[in-house]
């Protein structure tokens, strides 16, 4: 069994409480400061994790930056739009929402971006053109017109909505998550970062995916086709 607790407290009450900003869709997407000094960068998660589950990853970009990081929509902190709507481009739009809050002028933008992180990103930009000076994207997720799936047919939604929720404990997630593919091959300590970050508390005692199975299936089931 691996030893939780000395782990996790390693990180306890080193990120402050995220600002809640509104979010284009009704609701409120959770904005992190994850520490640095520096001007500001954004960084965006990808599906099914959120801001603070890169721990290690972002370790290494507070030196020059002063890191901020919103959850998407459903992701971690932040909340289920109001209007239901997991559209991309309106997902970029809360982006836009954070980068105004930020006063992150057009050009002025720097950002690192993880799968749709970095597709949102790109969609802002399309958006509000010229908006990013200097990016980081790690597997954007982008189709050519007639490429994207038929809405529904994402063979990624079948995985969320089948996905495991609850787990008795974080000790107990960690040591299912270690032992099978991908994170078996993930670095100790970026694997504690996710797992850490990835759950919330229930009254019972045990712990809960922040982004439950139904919600991500939404997600990925609003990518978009890109003509521009």
């Amino acid at each position: 069994m691996v030893d939780w607790v000395s782990e996790n407290e390693r990180d306890s009450g080193s990120i402050p409480d995220p600002e809640m900003l509104d979010s284009a869709g009704g609701g409120h997407i959770a904005l992190h400061c994850l520490g640095g000094q520096g001007p500001p960068a954004l960084f965006v998660h990808a599906t099914g994790f959120n801001a603070r589950t890169y721990g290690p990853f972002v370790s290494g970009l507070v030196e020059q930056f002063t890191i901020w990081a919103p959850d998407l929509r459903s992701h971690g902190w932040s909340t289920p739009p109001s209007n239901g709507d997991y559209e991309w481009t309106s997902l970029a739009e809360d982006l836009l929402v954070v980068v105004d809050h930020l006063d992150i002028k057009t050009g002025e933008l720097d950002c690192v971006g993880h799968s749709i992180g970095a597709a949102t990103l790109l969609l802002a930009d399309a958006s509000r053109p010229g908006l990013i000076r200097r990016m980081y994207g790690y597997e954007p997720v982008m189709w050519r017109p007639g490429e994207a799936f038929p809405p529904g047919q994402n063979p990624l939604i079948l995985g969320a909505q089948k996905r495991r929720e609850v787990f008795g404990s974080r000790a107990e997630a960690l040591e299912r998550f270690a032992s099978r593919p991908p994170f078996s091959t993930c670095r100790s300590d970026a694997l504690h970062s996710y797992v850490s970050n990835l759950f919330e508390d229930l009254e019972d005692g045990t712990v809960r995916l922040r982004c439950r199975g139904s919600e991500e299936a939404r997600v990925y089931d609003g990518e978009p086709s890109v003509d521009k």
